[in-house]
């Protein structure tokens, strides 16, 4: 008979469960699993029987995380093939919430969105405040145009007395045209401060959303 072309060995029973015991309850030392050769030397069977026997068992040493064999009193013992045993897996799997990612990023919008608000809050405060700052000194500018005493009055009574003594010859035309000037300069500026108070008093009320001041 020719090398290699006789019967090849075959092992018990019990020989089987001890490889396949060792493969799922132990690991040799410094490593984290079996290999065929490190299982084939510590059996002391060949590299081939240990990959027949793991590959009828179902058996990757480098992928198993956790193993639970069975606790029936005959397991192993009475198989119906005789070169099989069973084994049952159990491989803790971590628990992954797929709204995780919906959740973090309704949070980043909300914090995103009270930003914004804060931000448009403080906007309008400040508009507030700087239209009613330019509406308190449009209102006391016009104070002293205001008045039997004010401006108004007081350039309208120059120009009508310099325009009824030059009438009379007891003013000269200079005197009456510098008196004119003034006039119309001091109702110029009371009508700038008049548009002034009403630009102020118009961005007031829409900082505040509606008409406060008519």
């Amino acid at each position: 008979m020719a090398p290699g072309r006789g019967r090849k060995p075959t092992y018990d029973i019990n020989k089987i469960a001890a490889i396949v015991n060792a493969t799922l309850q132990t690991k040799p030392d410094g490593m984290t699993h079996w290999s065929c050769r490190t299982m084939a030397e510590s059996q002391g069977v060949s590299k081939s029987t240990i990959h027949t026997i793991w590959q009828g068992h179902n058996l990757k040493p480098h992928r198993i995380e956790t193993f639970k064999l069975s606790r029936d009193q005959d397991f192993g013992r009475n198989p119906p093939i005789t070169i099989y045993m069973g084994v049952s897996v159990n491989i803790p799997l971590r628990i992954f919430d797929k709204n995780q990612g919906e959740k973090a990023r309704t949070e980043i919008d909300i914090t995103h969105a009270q930003r914004q608000q804060d931000a448009a809050q403080a906007q309008v405060f400040s508009d507030v405040d700087s239209a009613y700052f330019t509406l308190v000194s449009s209102v006391n500018l016009l104070q002293p145009y205001k008045g039997a005493d004010g401006y108004l009055e007081t350039a309208t009574r120059i120009r009508d007395s310099m325009s009824f003594a030059y009438q009379r010859g007891q003013a000269a035309l200079l005197d009456y045209l510098d008196a004119q000037r003034d006039y119309r300069a001091t109702q110029v500026a009371y009508i700038n401060l008049v548009g002034s108070y009403l630009s102020a008093a118009s961005q007031l009320n829409t900082a505040v959303g509606r008409e406060v001041i008519q």
